[in-house]
């Protein structure tokens, strides 16, 4: 892959400028319909190779976390050759671009890795499993679990968008990609408007309604429900970067291939959401997965209707690579969200607890929902109202030109 051609650690409106290249209206539409994007080329080979020689080095001085597959210790994720991938490349204009001012200038990333065998089936063997099992276990990030030790049960640690950076080549479906599922932040939206968010305020991931998008049928085992989007693996290149709305259902394939995936997560949060982040850190953006989004178009929610996922950004075709499997197979024991077989009696517990969501609880949302949006509609005047005016500015200053010359 060539070097870009602009100073990364010392032009700042060179990076200013490819951002605003890469962001078109196309990539805006397409991160709307589907939640997620794929972006070619953003971070360069300096920072990449950087951030990968760090990386390798902690491998070497730090024990493995046998039960997650990344770093026992999260100190590594705030080297400078960690968070220079975000605010020395286009990436921190990008997000600009996209969400607006975001609280973490110089954020923490999560290093993940992926080994070979990792989420294969049987244990032990580098073979890609058969059949819909571990897709079961997709999830969104900041709920609780027994693997998230950073959430406690009762709190939402939303947030507005997952940032994904390649260090690796991933020229292949199941070698431990990023799987997401298109549309699905579409889907959960609506979900959480019509039933409330007491399911995973009190249940974590194991609240969340799994049948939208994977279904247990009888006989067939787990399945891809009747009108859900179908899982795309994220393939890619070093320095390319993935976008992913919070409410993007997503997972990790199991990994037959040969390589090591390196990846670096950046999870932020738009200054819509009020700090220091409360229980639920902003209600709005649970059921309008654009709430706080300041730079993309935010249709009404009722207007929204999830797409099938269409090759209007294709997966690249790599060099020696085999075709990317849009089908979903195999077991995945090691994903974060992954609930170790939950308990059978799980699913009809959920659906009663939906049914019966205590009444102050769901006033205590939609409260905090009202509040919420309150703001931002204010804010979303306020920033009209200065746009009027360095409109007006922008004609006054063009007229007094015009006649100067």
């Amino acid at each position: 892959m060539l070097s870009v051609a602009w100073n990364s650690l010392t032009d700042p409106y060179g990076r200013r400028r490819r951002a605003k290249e890469i962001i078109t209206d196309d990539v805006k539409s397409m991160l709307v319909r589907d939640g997620y994007v794929v972006l070619r080329n953003v971070v360069q080979d300096e920072l990449c190779i950087a951030a990968k020689r760090v990386v390798n080095r902690s491998l070497g001085l730090l024990q493995r976390n046998a039960q997650t597959g990344e770093f026992g210790e999260r100190g590594a994720g705030s080297f400078p050759e960690i968070r220079h991938l975000f605010d020395h490349s286009p990436l921190q204009e990008i997000v600009n671009l996209l969400v607006g001012p975001v609280h973490d200038k110089h954020p923490f990333g999560q290093i993940a890795i992926r080994y070979p065998g990792d989420g294969c089936w049987p244990k032990g063997s580098f073979s890609i499993p058969q059949g819909h099992e571990w897709l079961k276990h997709w999830h969104i990030d900041g709920l609780s679990s027994p693997h998230n030790q950073y959430t406690p049960v009762g709190e939402i640690h939303n947030f507005s968008v997952l940032v994904g950076v390649l260090l690796s080549d991933v020229p292949q479906a199941f070698g431990g990609n990023l799987v997401v599922f298109p549309g699905s932040h579409i889907l959960l939206a609506r979900h959480f408007a019509e039933h409330g968010i007491a399911n995973i305020k009190n249940f974590g991931q194991q609240g969340l309604p799994k049948d939208l998008i994977v279904h247990h049928a009888i006989g067939a085992g787990p399945m891809v429900s009747a009108g859900a989007p179908s899982p795309v693996h994220i393939l890619g290149r070093s320095g390319d970067v993935v976008l992913c709305n919070y409410l993007t259902a997503h997972h990790i394939a199991p990994h037959a291939r040969a390589d090591l995936r390196y990846a670096v997560y950046f999870r932020l949060s738009s200054t819509a959401f009020p700090r220091p982040g409360p229980p639920i850190r902003y209600p709005p953006s649970l059921v309008d997965p654009w709430a706080g989004w300041k730079g993309v178009s935010t249709p009404q929610q009722s207007s929204l209707e999830p797409q099938p996922y269409s090759h209007v950004n294709p997966q690249p075709q790599l060099q020696h690579g085999e075709p990317s499997s849009d089908s979903a197979l195999g077991p995945d024991p090691e994903s974060e969200s992954a609930q170790s077989h939950a308990n059978p009696n799980s699913q009809q517990a959920t659906r009663l607890q939906t049914e019966a969501r205590p009444v102050h609880e769901e006033h205590e949302f939609h409260r905090a929902l009202e509040h919420s949006l309150s703001v931002h509609n204010h804010e979303e005047q306020q920033r009209t109202q200065q746009q009027q005016q360095e409109l007006m500015e922008l004609e006054l200053a063009l007229a007094i030109s015009s006649q100067d010359q």
